[in-house]
């Protein structure tokens, strides 16, 4: 995920180049075409910063998921008909817990309840959000903030499933 803009402020800037140092100051200003306070922006940034460590670990998650799905499909093709059903029965359920990152979104428009959360779509929905917030200056309204937290507990299942998966 790209992180979000630097809010107005005096900034230290450091680059070290072949073991040298340079050090410089910068000062970030508020676009002057916006009407938002800097306690809006400042409100703004904090939320951003969150959705921003929710994409993080929505796809180090996915990663994990993904490194335990190859390691077990090399059980899949066991020789014992037993280790390879099973493991491709906690395959599918790495699958359901992880989610794809290929195609586009499956199962809109069918009705019925919404797909179970997963690593990918949470990361995508959060990347969205953050993009989304990312391009105005203002503070988070209520339905933003109640967004935000229905991602976290979307975020908050599917970790706690992939905990029980990896830890059973």
């Amino acid at each position: 995920p790209v992180r979000p803009l630097a809010p107005p402020g005096v900034y230290t800037i450091k680059l070290t180049v072949d073991g040298k140092s340079y050090t410089q100051t910068a000062t970030v200003d508020n676009d002057p075409r916006s009407p938002a306070t800097l306690a809006a922006v400042r409100a703004q940034h904090d939320l951003l910063m969150r959705f921003y460590a929710g994409t993080k670990e929505s796809w180090a998650g996915y990663n994990d998921v993904a490194a335990m799905r190859h390691d077990v499909s090399a059980l899949t093709t066991s020789q014992s008909a037993e280790v390879a059903s099973a493991a491709k029965a906690f395959d599918a359920r790495l699958a359901v817990i992880g989610g794809s990152t290929e195609g586009g979104f499956r199962g809109f428009g069918r009705g019925g309840p919404p797909p179970p959360p997963t690593f990918v779509r949470i990361n995508g929905t959060l990347g969205r959000e953050l993009s989304a917030l990312d391009n105005a200056d203002m503070a988070p309204n209520g339905p933003t903030l109640r967004g935000y937290a229905a991602d976290c507990t979307a975020l908050s299942k599917v970790v706690t499933a992939w905990t029980t998966a990896n830890t059973k």
